[in-house]
């Protein structure tokens, strides 16, 4: 098998160039631990002006189809609240604690989770198969275009066909790279590190020495597939309750290097201050639409 940080180390590289951009952090299915895709995501703060307090929408997003969102936000980070609406979820509210999730990792790490209603709609499923299906009519018409503007460059040799050729290798190069992929990742295991169970819903956040790689959370079997090569790559695990142990020193991190193990660990919390759903209490004492001031 080639081995797939080598052979698409070029298409990684480009990626990066072109979406250069780090995520804050994915909205999360609570109990089946899937991405959501297209929730609506408003980062908002509330001003208090004499008597009255305002809110103010400082900027919204939809998550995109892997449930990532982002901010192009560039203003203080005091006083921040995230507001989610997901189709068939309960509505998410929580002020950001900016000390636990900024300074720590020099960026924004928010992680949403949000609880399914009776009748949650996942747009997933039809989705991927609208991807499928453009995929393979772009590789169709690029494989047909290719033997078309290479008859045509070997009957009349125009440069146009020259150029059209490599435009059309390239995108099937691009169609084949993210059709074969998968079979290319290494599975990388999120475990607790006392008695070794397997993690689900935890977020993996994977970077080289400048930009934020990859993004995802783990399955119902506590893994995801990443492509990383030891020593080379860190990675932050997050998950409400545990903290991310490093493998070489055996300490708690904000980030660790990954090593040849297949697994990173994860030591569990007693008291944790980030609370990933949002109760009536919550909004009461912390997040009141009335009066977020008031103790």
């Amino acid at each position: 098998m080639v081995n797939g940080n080598k052979y698409w180390k070029f298409i990684y590289l480009l990626n990066n160039y072109v979406f250069r951009k780090r995520y804050w952090g994915l909205v999360i299915n609570d109990k089946t631990f899937k991405p959501v895709s297209y929730a609506k995501v408003k980062l908002i703060r509330f001003e208090k002006n004499k008597e009255s307090v305002s809110k103010k929408v400082l900027a919204s997003t939809l998550s995109d189809f892997n449930g990532r969102y982002n901010f192009n936000y560039k203003g203080p980070y005091k006083n921040l609240f995230l507001e989610v609406h997901g189709i068939g979820y309960k509505d998410f509210y929580k002020e950001i604690d900016t000390l636990e999730h900024l300074s720590k990792n020099s960026e924004m790490v928010y992680d949403i989770y949000l609880t399914p209603g009776k009748k949650a709609l996942t747009l997933q499923m039809p989705i991927i198969i609208i991807n499928k299906i453009t995929n393979l009519l772009i590789f169709t018409a690029a494989a047909i275009g290719l033997v078309v503007s290479i008859y045509s460059q070997l009957t009349y040799g125009l440069f146009t066909d020259f150029v059209l050729s490599a435009i059309y290798i390239f995108i099937l190069y691009y169609s084949l790279s993210h059709l074969f992929r998968r079979y290319t990742l290494k599975k990388l295991e999120v475990i607790e590190s006392l008695l070794m169970q397997k993690i689900p819903g935890a977020v993996v956040r994977l970077y080289d020495r400048k930009h934020q790689l990859h993004l995802a959370v783990t399955n119902s079997k506590g893994y995801v597939l990443l492509d990383w090569i030891p020593g080379e790559h860190q990675i932050l695990v997050t998950k409400k309750g545990y903290e991310l142990i490093d493998d070489n020193t055996g300490v708690t991190n904000s980030k660790a290097y990954l090593t040849n193990n297949k697994h990173i660990k994860l030591k569990k919390r007693f008291k944790s201050s980030q609370s990933l759903t949002t109760t009536p209490k919550d909004i009461k004492i912390r997040t009141s639409l009335q009066n977020p001031f008031a103790k």
